[in-house]
């Protein structure tokens, strides 16, 4: 994930933008913690159709993707508790997320990096010239690193606190937190938690 932070601040500098976006974090810890289990919750909030940002005018400059050692700390700790959330499930577990991320990662270096592998010689063969034409192939991924970022991210937090049941045991089971989620429970669980 650090690598997609570093490039999400990159662009930020190459848009002109603050490396660093001002939030006061605990006003939002209490927006999102007022809104857990409420209506207007994660699948409130599901859209249909995202629109990525358009080919980058300013080229990326990598000695712009500075992060902090308090930000790498936070990252750290925060994917450190998650890992701990995670339950010792048989699938729906830690090692289960992370190999999930690790494949989304695998597959956005594919998508974002496109281009024929000589299986002989190891090195790849583009056909693509120039930003644009890169960006419609990947269907504006390459110029989305918040994006990226947050696929990886997503499929990190996907399961936590997953009980290792389908939801309509969990219902059965848990009804408290069948009664907090009409559906997709575990679900939307975990995107709370998380």
């Amino acid at each position: 994930l650090l690598p997609h932070l570093e490039q999400i601040t990159a662009l930020r500098v190459a848009q002109g933008s603050s490396p660093t976006p001002s939030v006061d974090s605990s006003s939002k810890l209490t927006e999102v913690a007022s809104i857990i289990g409420q209506p207007g919750g994660a699948l409130d909030q599901i859209k249909d159709i995202i629109d990525l940002p358009q080919v980058l005018a300013a080229k990326i400059n990598s000695a712009d993707a500075v992060l902090s050692n308090n930000v790498k700390e936070q990252l750290r700790s925060y994917l450190s508790q998650i890992s701990l959330i995670y339950r010792a499930n048989s699938f729906h577990n830690f090692e289960h997320a992370v190999s999930v991320a690790q494949s989304a990662s695998k597959l956005l270096s594919r998508i974002v990096a496109p281009g024929v592998v000589n299986i002989l010689t190891g090195e790849k063969q583009h056909d693509l010239k120039g930003d644009q034409e890169l960006h419609d192939h990947t269907l504006g991924l390459a110029s989305a690193p918040l994006t990226q970022f947050a696929i990886i991210f997503s499929a990190l937090i996907h399961d936590v606190d997953h009980r290792g049941v389908p939801n309509d045991q969990l219902e059965t089971e848990e009804p408290s937190l069948a009664l907090l989620y009409s559906q997709s429970i575990a679900e939307q669980n975990s995107i709370d938690i998380a």
